[in-house]
């Protein structure tokens, strides 16, 4: 498994779709997952995000699944063939967005990104 593969693997892990932040399908489930892909090479760290989004006038699911993933990142490890990525939470943690839309609400998750080779 490479390295973008190895991010979708984690990100698919959590009971909801997700998907590069590049390639959400139209007709994409009501809650979901996007997430950049950005890799580097041993012992880089890079910053990144994936957002938590549910077709809703409420904060509930998305906040919810926000601290679920938040709260697990710090030292999480991600394997793939050549090593592993270890996750760290960015600054802020998380934060809301705007999406321009009454029925959609979004947390966008910060995190650090470490890669570590064999």
């Amino acid at each position: 498994m490479d390295k973008e593969q190895a991010l979708q693997t984690f990100w698919s892990g959590f009971s909801i779709p997700a998907y590069d932040e590049n390639t959400v399908p139209e007709n994409s489930p009501n809650r979901y997952i996007t997430y950049n892909v950005a890799v580097s090479t041993i012992n880089d760290v890079i910053y990144g995000s994936a957002t938590v989004w549910d077709r809703s006038r409420s904060w509930e699911f998305v906040t919810n699944k926000a601290h679920e993933i938040a709260d697990g990142l710090n030292g999480h490890k991600i394997k793939y063939d050549n090593g592993a990525i270890l996750l760290y939470n960015g600054s802020p943690k998380y934060r809301r967005i705007a999406t321009g839309d009454d029925n959609t609400r979004g947390i966008a998750i910060n995190i650090g990104y470490e890669f570590l080779e064999r």
